[in-house]
């Protein structure tokens, strides 16, 4: 799972690189800041447990505010 893409999903595109351009690369440079990092995390979590989820193997963005509010979320 990838959890700085988790308010890109059924985004729309015709192709991976229009995807990964319009939306997913904005999208993730948005979380060096603490507190998108933090609104984001807490979401995540709150749908992961929403649909039973108990076990996932997630990445992170590159910036240190995304790992950070991830495991402090967890």
């Amino acid at each position: 799972m990838h959890f700085p893409q988790m308010q890109v999903i059924a985004s729309y595109a015709a192709n991976l690189l229009e995807w990964l351009n319009t939306y997913t690369f904005p999208e993730e440079c948005r979380f060096v800041e603490s507190a998108h990092a933090s609104r984001i995390a807490t979401h995540f979590y709150d749908e992961l447990l929403r649909h039973g989820t108990t076990t996932a193997a997630a990445y992170c963005s590159v910036h240190k505010t995304s790992a950070d509010a991830y495991f402090a979320e967890a």
